[in-house]
């Protein structure tokens, strides 16, 4: 069967054209094909593809080396075989030099099919390898951003660590001390009212160091062996009735006979609040009202997005997935890189650190976290939590 391939000829003689034709036919090919014979012809076809350009040394006013320096003047990567009658080697070998593919005889064409085979085979060989290169940098530089970015977080994590482990220790003497004093005073007295605002306060603090905590992966963890499904399942009211809008309506898939999590099931649980939480305002902001699918699954390591944020290389076989979708207002690109620092927010200020602690805990458990989100069509937020190998499916 005839290989189809597109031809550009620099030639002035129609019967060295039908010449190049005829042979290109004799090999197998399918020409489709087009000829000029001067510069303006040759560069306005230069707007179309072709697969090889077959140029005449000797075409007035449009020679092949003027030939190979348009093609490279317009960053065209289409090979160029030169032709010629009778050339010295001094020729061939600038012409070569210049970027031409090959240089033929025209009384020697027999050479002809095999020459244009090549030239495709090289030339795609080439893109493949540029585009590999390409593919390459981009993975360095995503990696290299990804590792900026860990180490970023992990510095934060540090002095996170360590200033909430100071303050808890002050919040404990506080919370002590105004708990004593409440329980000696009658609810009737002047100062009464002051030191209840003072231990609202006060826990409200010690539920922010907990954050922390969990954001510098330094929380305690009270690590249980539970499923995932069932305590997703176990939540439901709970989000219902204190964490999501009653305008915003909560699905579920949850994945039947997984093997038992091994994991702190609060911080887990921690996970889905603040993630649901986040997706309720984000539906509420953009349609007053929405959609939330809560999903359990077993996922390959390999099924785990490059560009999941982890604490180091992922080891294990098997992941837990609990993923967060929504159909609210979602997020600009812009905007993804920062989502993860501590007191990010896109709406009001003072919110915490959200999706810090998600990331915190998620750490902690030696797992990984990706986001995916597009403004007005939503945002998904997928957790990984590595299945133990001692683990035993139920």
């Amino acid at each position: 069967m005839s290989r189809a391939v597109r031809i550009l000829i620099v030639e002035d003689r129609p019967d060295d054209v039908e010449l190049l034709l005829d042979e290109l036919r004799r090999s197998d090919f399918a020409p489709e094909w087009d000829s000029v014979q001067s510069e303006p012809a040759f560069v306005q076809r230069l707007q179309q593809e072709w697969d090889v350009i077959l140029a005449d040394y000797k075409v007035p006013g449009l020679e092949a080396p003027r030939v190979l320096q348009l093609v490279k003047e317009h960053s065209l990567d289409v090979p160029v075989i030169v032709l010629s009658g009778v050339v010295g080697e001094e020729t061939v070998w600038e012409c070569l030099k210049h970027g031409a593919t090959d240089y033929l005889m025209k009384d020697r064409l027999t050479r002809l099919g095999s020459a244009v085979t090549q030239a495709i085979e090289k030339r795609d060989a080439e893109r493949a390898l540029q585009l590999s290169r390409q593919k390459a940098e981009e993975n360095r530089r995503r990696l290299e951003a990804r590792q900026q970015y860990a180490q970023k977080l992990e510095s934060l994590g540090i002095l996170a660590g360590g200033v909430a482990h100071e303050f808890n220790n002050l919040l404990t003497v506080i919370i002590g001390n105004v708990s004593l004093a409440l329980a000696e005073l009658h609810p009737d007295s002047s100062l009464y009212e002051n030191l209840r605002q003072v231990e609202i306060a006060a826990n409200r603090a010690a539920e922010l160091t907990s954050q922390m905590l969990s954001f510098s992966g330094k929380g305690i963890l009270q690590t249980t062996s539970f499923n995932l499904s069932e305590l997703v399942e176990d939540s439901i009211d709970l989000l219902k009735s204190f964490v999501v809008s009653d305008k915003v309506a909560i699905h579920t898939e949850l994945a039947g006979g997984l093997p038992e999590m091994q994991a702190d099931p609060e911080q887990i649980r921690q996970i889905l609040i603040n993630l649901c939480a986040n997706a309720s305002e984000a539906c509420m902001e953009a349609k007053g009202g929405g959609e939330i699918a809560i999903r359990t699954a077993i996922v390959a390591r390999n099924q785990i997005p490059s560009t999941a944020l982890s604490p180091d290389e992922l080891f294990e076989e098997e992941y837990f997935l609990l993923e967060i979708k929504d159909n609210g207002l979602g997020m600009a690109p812009e905007m993804l890189p920062k989502v993860f620092d501590p007191f990010f927010t896109t709406k009001f200020p003072g919110r915490g650190l959200g999706l810090a602690a998600v990331l915190g805990i998620v750490r902690s458990h030696r797992g990984a976290v990706h986001i995916d989100s597009q403004r007005n069509v939503g945002t998904t937020v997928d957790v990984f939590i590595p299945v133990r190998q001692r683990e035993s499916r139920r």
